[in-house]
């Protein structure tokens, strides 16, 4: 990247239908690319708990959470009589039935004087799940690991 004027780091959800189809079944390439991939472990995946994408490599406890059944043990207190409440939730295996249709995108923006244009680099995609509350309500979007397709991204992790 040339010494650039501007550049802007951009980080959105994008719904999975405002992508263009050019060939192909874009459900079957996303669940390849964003579940069959990752879970295999044939892609490398990046965990979503550090401030910066592409920053640590998804850990065995992350990645059991997000693709194996797992349960998780919630304690909490009675704000008056300090009564603790210990409750169990069995978190089953994700499908990629269970992804919602937004995808986090994360883009760097530059101004590239060579060529007058306004560039956009694309640095990682992170698949996301809908998170309920127990009447079934949504609550948030939640990322779960981000795929990074940045080449000088890529180069400084291998370096490492």
């Amino acid at each position: 990247m040339p010494e650039v004027s501007f550049t802007m780091e951009t980080s959105e959800y994008v719904n999975k239908n405002a992508f263009k189809t050019l060939k192909g079944d874009m459900n079957k390439t996303f669940e390849q690319v964003f579940f069959q991939l990752p879970k295999q472990r044939k892609t490398a995946i990046y965990s979503t708990g550090t401030g910066r994408c592409c920053k640590d490599m998804i850990d065995t406890e992350e990645y059991n959470k997000i693709f194996n059944y797992s349960v998780d043990t919630i304690i909490s207190y009675h704000t008056e009589t300090y009564e603790q409440t210990i409750k169990t939730k069995e978190n089953p295996k994700l499908g990629f039935n269970l992804y919602s249709n937004e995808y986090k995108l994360i883009q760097t923006w530059y101004f590239d004087a060579e060529t007058n244009q306004l560039v956009s680099l694309l640095e990682a995609a992170a698949p996301a799940l809908d998170v309920l509350d127990e009447n079934g309500d949504f609550l948030y979007i939640q990322s779960l690991f981000y795929l990074c397709f940045s080449e000088s991204v890529q180069k400084s992790r291998s370096k490492r």
